[in-house]
């Protein structure tokens, strides 16, 4: 990174994650045709409040209502498929579902399929090390 590119001001995507919690688990999400597991969630459409334009992605790929909470993890991430001058800020919020009884309805286009794991489960899943690293703050945080 050239001296010059510390003083430029930060002008990516913001990607925001809901860790959905139920029965000690969290919901994870799969791409259609791909192999690496992710966060349910999205990026922020330009003038969206952040905690209106995660549920409303939550509702559109998984049609699901969620409780937001706190944020509870944040960092830089550079997927593998953008430009390296488009990273993301990456933010991770605790949430509930709203009705912890009601059926995943998947926005085909974005989601193949969806599971709750563990803990334990973390390591062992294809997963991005972004998400790992947010569930591993997440399930060691009690309070959360």
């Amino acid at each position: 990174m050239a001296l010059d590119d510390h003083h430029k001001h930060f002008a990516g995507n913001v990607a925001q994650k809901a860790v959905i919690e139920k029965d000690g688990k969290v919901l994870v999400v799969l791409p259609p045709g791909e192999e690496t597991w992710d966060l349910p969630g999205g990026r922020l459409h330009v003038g969206e409040v952040p905690l209106e334009g995660l549920r409303r992605e939550i509702a559109e790929e998984l049609g699901l209502d969620i409780k937001v909470h706190e944020v509870f993890f944040a960092d830089m991430w550079m997927p593998s498929h953008v430009e390296p001058d488009k990273a993301r800020y990456f933010v991770a919020f605790a949430c509930s579902l709203i009705n912890p009884s009601a059926s995943f309805v998947f926005e085909k286009e974005e989601i193949a399929d969806a599971k709750w794991i563990g803990k334990d489960e973390v390591d062992s899943l294809p997963l991005y090390e972004i998400c790992k690293n947010a569930l591993k703050a997440y399930f060691k945080n009690p309070e959360l």
